[in-house]
């Protein structure tokens, strides 16, 4: 989650040589993919780390298997540790630059789901579109106020500009677009 949250145009995996600690050992391979700017943590995992993951358990295995399994150590004091995103996390804050928002969604996605309050109620968000404004000054509406409700979606205002909503889940109902969302709500 977190790479995609804060923005970062990389993430990759690590395997380490055990000791006592989580992540504390010594390196022994690590793998690198990019974070594309409509990538989710869904499309991330699933369609590049996991795959790449196996690929380099097989290498990790044939690499001590050979003996020739570097154990390069760590730098503790570059270390970072984020700890598990859960829903306390993902509450969208609709006076949040669009980019950070957008960010969140993409990052949540599909766990645990970014989400925001409307009438009350927990709506969760799984896709957008950000619409950035040419003049944050300029833009019609509070933040997070919806402004616009179209076929494929509604427009949230944000500080910096708008996130066109695409995709969202009621705390009792699947996932489903969110124009048709907004058609069955009223919006």
């Amino acid at each position: 989650n977190w790479p995609i949250i804060q923005g970062d145009p990389e993430t990759g995996l690590s395997i380490f040589w055990p000791d006592n600690g989580l992540d504390t050992g010594d390196v022994l391979l690590q793998k690198k993919t990019h974070i594309g700017p409509d990538d989710s943590l869904g499309s991330v995992y699933f369609d590049r780390l996991f795959p790449l993951g196996v690929e380099a358990m097989l290498e990790a295995v044939d690499l001590v298997k050979a003996g020739k399994a570097p154990r390069i150590k760590q730098d503790h004091s570059q270390a970072t540790y984020e700890g598990r995103c859960g829903p306390d996390n993902a509450r969208i804050d609709w006076g949040k630059p669009w980019r950070q928002i957008h960010n969140l969604i993409r990052g949540c996605n599909p766990a645990p789901g970014a989400w925001t309050a409307l009438d009350g109620k927990a709506l969760q968000v799984f896709e957008s579109k950000p619409l950035p404004a040419r003049d944050p000054k300029g833009i019609a509406g509070k933040m997070g106020e919806i402004v616009e409700v179209a076929a494929d979606g509604f427009t949230v205002v944000c500080a910096d500009g708008r996130i066109k909503v695409l995709r969202v889940k009621t705390a009792d109902g699947p996932k489903v677009a969110a124009g048709e969302f907004a058609a069955n709500a009223k919006l």
